[in-house]
Parts: C-alpha cells; structure tokens; sequence
C-alpha cells in the first residue's frame, strides 16, 4: 500500500505531518509506515529525509498517547547511515525564569 494524501493537502512538509497524524490506526493492531531506499533520498535532500523522520517520530509518539501503534520503518542500503536524534524535544524555561538571573530561589521573591 501507498500512502495517498487527499487532493486538497499541500505538497510540503506540514501537509506530512498533517496526514500522519490522520491515518486511522486500528486500536487492536496499530500501522506501520516503510520508507525503502531511505539513504537515496537522504542523498538528494538531506534536510527534507530528516524532516520526514522528525515527523513520522513525532507522530508516532503523539499516537501511543492515544494508545495508537504507529510504526515508521526506514530501510537503507547504506550501512554508515545517520540521521541522529529524531524527534527531539527541548524543555524550556518559563517565561519568568528566562533569564539565568532571574532562577533560583531569591528570584522567586
């Protein structure tokens, strides 16, 4: 099976993300996703096969919240591949603890 997006979705990254977070996942299985080949695209575009990684991770993660089973599998023909941390998410301050001077327990005063 294809992936097919429906006619009206964009032809760039936030349609993807769009999609995969729309793809009817059956509670009592789950779905995987096969990207074959992966390396030969990674070659063309690097920065567009890192952002799809980035968001079939993010959207697998976002389903198991929902108790959906959401599967990317990426095969390559490269051994030395590396796309490095996927989906990273980083923990940032509050807007009131911002600045390094204003944490800790004196700024909260």
């Amino acid at each position: 099976m294809k992936l097919e997006f429906p006619d009206h979705y964009g032809h760039n990254l936030d349609a993807l993300n769009d999609s995969l977070n729309a793809i009817d996942v059956p509670a009592d299985s789950g779905t995987a996703i096969v990207f074959q080949r992966f390396d030969g695209f990674a070659r063309h575009v690097p920065s567009v096969a890192r952002a799809v990684l980035d968001i079939g991770e993010r959207a697998s993660r976002r389903g198991l919240l929902f108790g959906k089973r959401l599967l990317i599998l990426v095969q390559t023909d490269d051994p030395q591949v590396d796309f490095g941390p996927l989906g990273a998410n980083v923990a940032s301050w509050n807007r009131r603890e911002w600045l390094s001077a204003n944490r800790g327990s004196d700024a909260a005063t």
